[in-house]
This record gives structure tokens, sequence and C-alpha cells, in this order.
């Protein structure tokens, strides 16, 4: 019986795969980049809860939350549900050390964090548990089902690429990791994929959907394929993050846990998680 495989497809093979069918238009039309930013974003002060210390020199205000807000005693990611969203779960040190860390699947900034803090903490996502119920529910007798993972840049793709290569471990799935997916009939497996405008590529792209980043030729090439996108955090999904920074006494800034402190970092992060990471690390 053929066990079952899940195939991780580089970002980079994906894109450079399509420079041939770019360089005739490139020499016909100039590509505008667009900032990075997302739309400016609202922040409502009233929803940070506060408690006040009573000290020699008056009273602050800070923000204290439960040991248990930020973080799961799930460990298992075959066991993680829409209950656990926006909360980070560890990673078994087998996996990260023995599987992903050889081949660095993890961002450098990440795997950095990691050595600092001594332990490997991921935060579950929507995307990761939407793709984890649709292979849970497909049919591994069909042909595979395509996911390809898009989105703006730092807004998860990788991390959710390896939650899912982490699921695949504990579920005794054969990791592939291959610079591309042939079109295949084959069943028993699923392919995951992601595109990114930056990679592959000189100058950043004005979309970041797969249509506009795989062009036609790799449109078809991968048809048909399910589209899952990776967001910038949401507002709790920011404060989880500083939660567990503060919890690692990352965050070495006195207000940095404020009300304000917060208000500052969702801000200046525009909610993107990898700005929001690199803020965090000169605070």
């Amino acid at each position: 019986m053929l066990q079952t495989r899940l195939i991780l497809s580089t970002t980079s093979a994906l894109r450079l795969r399509t420079l041939p069918c770019l360089r005739e238009e490139r020499r016909f039309r100039k590509r505008v980049a667009q900032p990075l930013l997302p739309p400016p974003i609202t922040v409502n002060p009233d929803q940070y809860s506060a408690v006040t210390e009573g000290g020699a020199g008056g009273s602050t205000s800070s923000y204290f939350p439960p040991l248990s807000a930020f973080r799961t005693s799930q460990t298992d990611p075959a066991k993680l549900d829409k209950s656990h969203l926006g909360r980070f779960y560890t990673v078994d040190n087998e996996f990260y050390k023995g599987v992903m860390n050889p081949i660095q699947c993890y961002p450098p900034e990440f795997r950095q964090n990691c050595s600092t803090f001594g332990e490997v903490c991921v935060m579950i996502r929507k995307p990761f548990v939407d793709i984890k119920s649709c292979i849970e529910a497909s049919d591994m007798k069909k042909p595979v089902i395509r996911y390809i993972i898009y989105g703006p840049p730092g807004s998860g793709k990788t991390m959710t690429m390896c939650c899912l290569a982490h699921y695949g471990f504990v579920q005794e799935y054969i990791l592939v990791n291959v610079p591309w997916v042939k079109n295949t009939k084959e069943s028993g497996g699923v392919v995951v994929s992601t595109v990114d405008k930056l990679a592959g590529q000189n100058e950043i792209r004005e979309s970041d959907l797969p249509r506009y980043l795989l062009t036609k030729d790799g449109w078809e090439h991968f048809d048909p394929f399910i589209p899952v996108r990776v967001e910038n955090y949401t507002s709790q999904e920011v404060q989880t993050t500083i939660d567990y920074f503060l919890d690692r006494k990352w965050l070495q800034h006195p207000q940095a846990g404020s009300e304000f402190g917060r208000i500052e970092l969702e801000y200046l992060s525009t909610r993107n998680p990898l700005t929001l990471m690199k803020l965090c690390n000169f605070r």
C-alpha cells in the first residue's frame, strides 16, 4: 500500500519557472513597485484591559495577560482546531532539529528567536487549520489536491507551510521537498506550495495573487488547485505575539506591555508578522 505523501514545493522555483515568459514583457512595460504597507489600521484603546499597580511613586497602568491566554498545552498539530486559533503551540524538538532545521525551512529571523528562547513556538492561524481540515476530509484514492498559499510579504506563508509539514510528520506522511511539482494524476498525496511576489525577482510585483505571479503558463501547469490566502495578523494575534515576547523577557522596554505600548507596536507593524517580529527585536 502506497504511503500518503505531503509534497512541499518551494516559492522561488515556482517563480523562476515563469521567468522566460516575462523577459519579453519587461522590454515593453515598466513595472512600478507599490508600498508593502496595508491600509492604515484603526486601533481602539478601549479593547485592551488594564490593571493598576500601586507603588511608591504612584500608580502605573499596565496590561498583564493570564499565562494561558497566549499558549496552548496541545503540542500535537493533528489535534489543533479552530478553538486554538490565535495561540502558540510548542513544536517538538525532534521534528525541528531532525527534520526542519537541517534544510532551514523556517525563516532565519524565526530560527534566531528559537535559539534565543530555547524553544520553538508557532502561532496557530486560520490558513493552517483550514488546509488541515481539507486534507483530513480528502479522499486519498483520488488524484492529489494542490494548495497554493499566497499573501503579502511577511504575512506567514512559510510558517503556514512549516505547520503543515509538522502535521504531515506526526501523521506519518512521507515529506517530499521538491523545487517543482510535475503535472501528475497519481493519487495518495497532497501538494502544498507558496507563491511570493518577492521571490526570484529583481523587482517588486504589483499583486500577490496566484494568477498574476504564476502567469498564464504557470497557472495552466498547476491548475486545478485551491488558493489559500494568508493575511496579516488580526488585532488579537498581535496582542498574543506581544504577550509571548513579554513572557520570554524579549521585550525589555518598561512600557512595552502597557496599553499604549501595545497600540504603538500594532500601529508601527501594520499587523505584519515579520515587521512585528523585527520591531520587537529592538525593544
